[in-house]
C-alpha cells in the first residue's frame, strides 16, 4: 500500500520518522497529557521525495502535502470524536476540520482517510456490526 491512515493510535507529540519502508507522519496530544486519539499518516518511501510539507492539526487531524506524477495532492488523515462526547467538542472537531479543508484550497487533489465514528441505529445481538447496526 502506498497510502494509510491510522487513528486512535495514543502516540504522543508530533512528528516524523521511517519505520520498515514508509515514512510515519503522527500527530497525538502533547507529552503532558494521559495518551489518548492521536492520528498517523504512513507513506510508502518512494512517495518521500514528492512531500512538500504536513502539518500536524491537532491530536485529531494530520495533513501531507505531495507532489506525484505532477499532480498536487493533499492526503488528510481525521479521528472524529464518538457521538458519546459532548457537541461542543464534535462542532469544534468538524468546525476545524473545515477550515483545514478550506484552507488547502481548490487547487488540489484531496484524499481523506480516517475514522468518522459514523453509527446508525440500535440493533441489537449482530453478528456484523454488533449494537451498531440499523434498526429493521
Amino acid at each position: 500500500m502506498d497510502v494509510i491512515g491510522l487513528t486512535e493510535t495514543k502516540r504522543k507529540g508530533t512528528g516524523t520518522e521511517i519505520v520498515r519502508g514508509y515514512v510515519h507522519l503522527y500527530s497525538g496530544v502533547s507529552k503532558d497529557r494521559r495518551a489518548e486519539r492521536g492520528v498517523f499518516i504512513l507513506l510508502n518511501k518512494k512517495l518521500k521525495q514528492g512531500i512538500t510539507n504536513s502539518e500536524a492539526v491537532n491530536e485529531n487531524i494530520t495533513t501531507v502535502n505531495i507532489n506525484h506524477l505532477g499532480t498536487k495532492i493533499t492526503v488528510l488523515c481525521v479521528y472524529a470524536p464518538s457521538n458519546d462526547k459532548v457537541n461542543l467538542e464534535k462542532d469544534q472537531f468538524y468546525e476545524k476540520l473545515n477550515e483545514t479543508l478550506v484552507n488547502i484550497g481548490k487547487t488540489r487533489e484531496i484524499i481523506l482517510l480516517g475514522d468518522f465514528n459514523g453509527h446508525m441505529g440500535t440493533k441489537v445481538n449482530n453478528q456484523v456490526v454488533g449494537p451498531m447496526g440499523k434498526q429493521e
